[in-house]
């Protein structure tokens, strides 16, 4: 377990208090790393390509890159009306992750990706069929 966050702070917590190392810098993160987990970030960086560029700098190959965002479809979009996108969460969220983004980035960064919605079932693995209608996204790339 190795611990990323752009605040000194929580890092430092993380290292003091909970044991965990890490980094607040980029370029401090271990190079080698076979599975990296991000939970509701990726919508709110600045330019989410910089998170595409650390997991293919630093996973192996086959190595695993988990997310999970607020999903943007348009076929949640037809479920929840046009309300504006940053107001479902109770938050600002400045950007909307779709699946045609996701395979996008998966694509131009060399992995390949599978993609789910909750409710995460591991007996029934995700379909790529599966319709992408509830409120998050979960995809998972594997670097190749």
């Amino acid at each position: 377990v190795f611990a990323y966050d752009v605040s000194e702070p929580r890092i430092t917590h993380a290292i003091t208090k909970l044991g965990i190392p890490g980094t607040y810098r980029r370029e401090d993160l271990p190079i080698g790393i076979k599975c990296m987990i991000s939970a509701h970030v990726l919508e709110h960086l600045v330019d989410p390509n910089q998170m595409w560029i650390d997991a293919s700098r630093i996973l192996v190959a086959g190595g695993l890159f988990v997310c999970f965002v607020p999903n943007g479809d348009e076929a949640y979009e037809a479920i929840v009306g046009r309300r504006k996108y940053d107001q479902l969460w109770g938050a600002v969220h400045p950007l909307a992750i779709t699946s045609r983004f996701i395979r996008a980035m998966c694509q131009r960064y060399g992995f390949g990706v599978t993609l789910c919605c909750p409710p995460y079932d591991k007996s029934h693995p995700p379909d790529a069929d599966q319709p992408l209608t509830a409120a998050e996204l979960c995809f998972i790339a594997r670097k190749l």
